[in-house]
């Protein structure tokens, strides 16, 4: 049999002439092989003639990227719970790198809850473009102090009853869930989250240090969108973002937007969490990616300026931010290197939800996640599985 249909027969392909972002190292003039949506082998030797090639041209090869926490991208609007707007938002992420998500729910009533994480459930074995891994739900156990552009009617105590009616027989499909551990009740529902398998996460949360310290002792390891959300840290009272810091059992969200969170504290971040403990995410809304200058959010009006989105009173309403926009800024206010930056929106996330081993960096045996992104960190091409899914 001719090499060229042997190649194509196996879904061969050659990604060539890169610069391979490995977990701690760059490694120039590398060659990637992909077989049947795994990578085979990364040399700086040739690859066999014959295989269908995408020249690198000494650009940047990444794995792609894992936003945990995102509710909408290009016009497409998770809050709607339907399949059309969850595979929407997949087709039109790869543009910028995201290989997988999952998509976000914002605390919404019981009924389209359950349809959303039906519509999760149906879309995450298709393959339209980034890989749908699961659902997020962020709420609605938050606490009305803290509850942002959530909206009050739909939020829930904490029961073990609302939780079941809840996400009764998807505990499979949520793979993360946001709550206020100070709430009555809190600690028993962390509880019941992590014994389902859910990683359960703190946030919308007026909880102090030693709260929050509580539901880490009960369970909690994922903190939603660090600082946003949550009392500011003072001396003597350091609130639940001084007990994520000092946490190595929590990793922690953040927006490198310029808008949630300043410079400086994602450097205050970097140095309490180190590399292994931080995760970014875009907790980006349905007008990212997109010509949208006004929109919904699950009954919220909100406007894009100014580089961000927000609510007719001011207050940010998610963002407009792409990972890959995240991983510029984060090189650029901090002095961590490329490989450092990019493990934030890869391994980080792929580790958090167990599939580290699979996927979230570029190695011999994972799955071909692939980002390729000139000198400029801008997104050239993206496989997904060792499909290019973009352009």
């Amino acid at each position: 049999m001719p090499l060229v249909e042997s190649a194509r027969l196996k879904h061969e392909i050659a990604i060539v002439n890169g610069t391979v972002i490995a977990e701690s190292r760059l490694l120039p003039d590398c060659n990637i092989l992909v077989e049947s949506g795994k990578i085979t082998k990364i040399t700086q030797s040739p690859l066999p003639g014959g295989l269908s090639q995408i020249d690198a041209g000494g650009d940047y090869v990444s794995p792609g990227f894992i936003d945990l926490h995102i509710h909408g991208f290009g016009g497409f609007d998770a809050t709607r719970g339907d399949e059309e707007s969850l595979l929407g938002m997949s087709k039109a992420l790869v543009k910028y790198g995201t290989t997988s998500f999952l998509p976000t729910l914002v605390s919404s009533p019981t009924p389209l809850t359950r349809t959303f994480l039906e519509s999760v459930r149906k879309c995450v074995p298709q393959h339209s473009g980034a890989r749908i891994l699961g659902a997020n739900l962020e709420g609605p156990f938050l606490n009305p102090a803290k509850r942002g552009v959530h909206r009050e009617e739909y939020l829930m105590k904490p029961s073990s009853t609302l939780l079941k009616g809840l996400i009764g027989g998807f505990e499979k499909v949520v793979r993360i869930l946001t709550f206020a551990p100070e709430l009555d009740g809190g600690l028993e529902l962390c509880r019941e989250i992590v014994g389902v398998g859910i990683i359960a996460a703190i946030g919308h949360t007026n909880a102090t240090c030693e709260q929050a310290n509580q539901g880490i002792k009960a369970g909690i390891t994922h903190s939603t969108h660090t600082f946003n959300g949550m009392p500011s840290i003072r001396s003597r009272e350091p609130g639940a973002a001084g007990a994520v810091l000092s946490s190595d059992r929590v990793k922690a969200e953040i927006i490198a937007d310029g808008l949630h969170l300043s410079p400086e504290i994602t450097k205050l971040a970097i140095r309490t969490k180190q590399k292994d403990g931080l995760i970014l995410v875009t907790d980006a809304v349905m007008a990212t990616g997109s010509e949208m200058t006004e929109f919904e959010l699950a009954g919220v009006r909100a406007y894009v300026r100014d580089g961000g989105s927000f609510t007719e009173d001011g207050s940010l309403c998610g963002s407009t931010l792409t990972l890959e926009r995240a991983v510029k800024n984060i090189m650029t206010w901090n002095n961590l290197s490329l490989p450092d930056t990019i493990q934030l929106a890869s391994l980080n996330p792929a580790k958090q939800l167990g599939i580290g081993s699979r996927t979230g960096s570029l190695a011999e045996g994972k799955d071909a996640d692939i980002v390729i992104m000139d000198r400029k960190l801008e997104v050239t091409s993206t496989l997904v599985q060792g499909i290019q899914a973009y352009p």
